[in-house]
């Protein structure tokens, strides 16, 4: 429920940001500025909720842990990142079909492993390997997560870059000016 609240709010910040960014380009008068800052922090809110709805459902997830052999490999190249598929022979007596974000050397057939992984996705978030006479070997963590965490950054970032290059627009016109001596006046007064 809360994600599916975030990803609309995400959507409805996103089209306002559309509006407030069309009229902007089409206004001539001085509330050119305080639109375009509407715009910027409606687009950068959009990334902020959508970031949110992100980290929620990543933490709604199950997390299953389980132990057993690598059986098979395969490592696909995305962009500049890598992405591995592993299918583990767990001792439960299953497989499972696991996705990795990157690679490891120690992705291979044979290994012992005791991993971590969501529920549903069957993202690994951690994974430890082992050697044949029991000592750990390596460890492998997944940073699936972060996509969440990078969208909300992202947001803050451009809201705040948005007011930052704004502001000054928005004091020349005026608008913010009546606003800021008032706070002045206040304060003195305070």
């Amino acid at each position: 429920m809360p994600v599916g609240i975030a990803l609309l709010m995400a959507g409805c910040s996103l089209v306002a940001a559309l509006i407030c960014g069309v009229r902007a380009s089409q206004a001539i008068e001085p509330p050119k500025a305080r639109m375009r800052l509407w715009a910027v922090s409606l687009f950068g809110s959009a990334f902020l909720f959508a970031g949110i709805a992100l980290i929620v459902f990543n933490y709604q997830l199950p997390t299953i842990e389980a132990e057993g052999m690598i059986e098979d490999v395969s490592v696909h190249s995305q962009g500049r990142g890598y992405r591995s598929d592993i299918t583990v022979r767990v001792r439960q007596g299953g497989q499972a079909s696991l996705r990795a974000s990157g690679r490891s050397v120690y992705f291979r057939r044979g290994e012992h492993v005791r991993l971590r992984y969501q529920g549903f996705t069957g993202v690994i978030k951690h994974a430890q390997f082992f050697a044949i006479n029991g000592k750990p070997e390596g460890v492998f963590q997944g940073n699936d997560f972060l996509t969440g965490y990078s969208a909300l950054g992202l947001g803050v970032f451009l809201i705040f870059l948005g007011w930052k290059r704004y502001r000054r627009d928005l004091l020349e016109e005026g608008s913010l000016r009546d606003h800021d001596s008032s706070r002045a006046t206040t304060s003195r007064l305070g």
